[in-house]
């Protein structure tokens, strides 16, 4: 199911989706054509300005699970596909005695007065992206997965330890939504250690804590348990256990590299998360190879001799991963659900090592508010510095590539970490250094595709 999803923080009110919209449902198809049609056609999404805040707001039909408009409809003219979920009109079914509109919750049902009929948006099925979508210049209306495909079912319980704003542990719910609960969690030192401190538990699934270097090694373990169990017919095929590591930046990065390593090349069949917060959190923040250029932490504070904090750049795990050739690899990030959930369901037809990246803000560590993670996650991945994609026995596709890049000082100045390079002066060069990088990147991905 996919939907149109709103960024207003991306409107600049400039109307083309308005246009685009109206000139789709018209007879011509084209705008100079529609300009002279009688009636004129109308629109079916409308951009609001709130004056209070001094933004502007595209309005677009929901398509609303339970559909109002479609239960009160007295003669059949609005109907919802069992399938998409798209609420439709038939115009010859409709008589305009309005009742759909009356009931619409957000005001997305117009009045074609001359006509006596109700109209709506039917999110353009002749076109692969609706008109809107593709007219809009900023991005502020996407066209993509829908959220109601998230599933509903918690595996991880709320009221864990986890400091608040965690940007891991809201990976580590989709994730888990994902695959369900027949999982058994192998737990590497972190973080995430203290989710689970006896007699407690968030989980629904099982747990097994390792040593920070050594969790690789225990999921071979547990893999080769059950297999030996399905095949000594002392456990049921249907009940066997999907195998997830969980570890931090420090133990991907770091400490556990040369086991996962092992694990790969075994062709280990088994599920390995990355909660990358960008420095050993659990142990108050010291510097990790994920630690990028620039950053402050307890072991890179900013001062008279080193000025721009941690001076080495971030390792690049993707590709130290990718080198084993694994069937499946992918970074996600907790701002984009659909995207993570989705690449999780993509893995399960491969048989061997799954492994997934994913960007985690740390409120504790990066110094930012507790309700900013989600920002802070959707900034690193407009502004270029994490790159949503994916390699499939090595062959890498990027899923998610914004239409334009904001310059990476708008993630940075965020962030207590980087504060120094903002206050008391400019380290300008450190700065044109990570946006460089950024730009590098990007420069070389594309250079690839053509």
């Amino acid at each position: 199911m996919k939907e149109i999803v709103v960024r207003p923080e991306r409107c600049l009110g400039c109307r083309s989706c308005e246009i685009a919209c109206a000139v789709e449902h018209s007879n011509s198809k084209s705008l100079f054509g529609a300009v002279a049609e009688k009636p004129v056609p109308r629109k079916r999404v409308y951009i609001e300005f709130v004056p209070e805040y001094a933004i502007s707001i595209p309005m677009v039909c929901h398509h609303c699970e339970d559909a109002p408009c479609v239960s009160v409809c007295p003669t059949g003219a609005l109907s919802q596909d069992e399938v998409t979920g798209v609420v439709t009109h038939n115009p010859e079914a409709c008589i305009g005695c309005w009742t759909c509109a009356s009931v619409c919750n957000y005001g997305m049902i117009g009045r074609n007065k001359e006509e006596r009929i109700a109209i709506k948006c039917d999110q353009c099925p002749d076109l692969k992206v609706p008109a809107c979508v593709a007219a809009c210049p900023t991005g502020a209306l996407e066209y993509g997965e829908s959220f109601r495909d998230i599933p509903r079912e918690e595996n991880l319980l709320p009221g864990t330890p986890a400091c608040a704003g965690c940007g891991g542990l809201l990976a580590l719910r989709h994730a888990l939504k994902a695959l369900g609960e027949k999982v058994v969690i192998v737990n590497a030192a972190g973080c995430f250690t203290l989710l689970a401190i006896y007699p407690l538990t968030p989980f629904k699934s099982s747990w097994l804590y390792t040593a920070m270097a050594s969790a690789p090694a225990g999921a071979q373990g547990v893999r080769d348990a059950l297999d030996i169990l399905m095949e000594k017919g002392r456990l049921d095929p249907e009940e066997d256990l999907k195998v997830l590591v969980l570890t931090g930046d420090g133990s991907a990065y770091d400490m556990g590299l040369s086991s996962t390593s092992g694990a790969i090349y075994r062709n280990l069949d088994f599920y390995y998360l990355c909660y990358d917060n960008e420095a050993y959190g659990n142990t108050g923040f010291q510097k990790s190879g994920a630690t990028p250029r620039g950053s402050k932490t307890a072991t890179t504070p900013p001062g008279s001799r080193q000025p721009e904090g941690s001076l080495l750049p971030k390792k690049d795990l993707f590709e130290i991963w990718r080198s084993h050739r694994p069937p499946y690899l992918a970074t996600v990030s907790p701002a984009y659900p659909i995207d993570l959930i989705n690449k999780f369901r993509k893995a399960e037809q491969y048989r061997g090592p799954k492994l997934f990246i994913s960007l985690a803000p740390c409120p504790t560590g990066w110094g930012t508010e507790t309700s900013m993670s989600v920002e802070m996650a959707t900034l690193a991945v407009e502004t270029g510095v994490w790159a949503l994609k994916e390699a499939i026995y090595g062959e890498v596709s990027h899923t998610l590539v914004p239409k334009k890049f904001k310059p990476v000082e708008e993630y940075l100045c965020c962030q207590e970490r980087f504060a120094h390079l903002f206050w008391p002066e400019r380290q300008e060069e450190v700065l044109r250094e990570i946006q460089a990088r950024v730009d590098e990147y990007w420069r070389g991905w594309k250079e690839q595709e053509q």
